[in-house]
């Protein structure tokens, strides 16, 4: 189990939900990745 998530708006790259790069997506994109 892990809590990466793929930003579509950061260019699909696999981030923390804490990063910052993807906070600055604004949130959009943001799924769980799949087990």
């Amino acid at each position: 189990m892990n809590n990466k998530v793929i930003c579509l708006a950061c260019k699909g790259e696999g981030l923390d939900e804490n990063d910052e790069y993807c906070k600055e997506c604004g949130g959009e994109g943001v799924l769980p990745l799949p087990e």
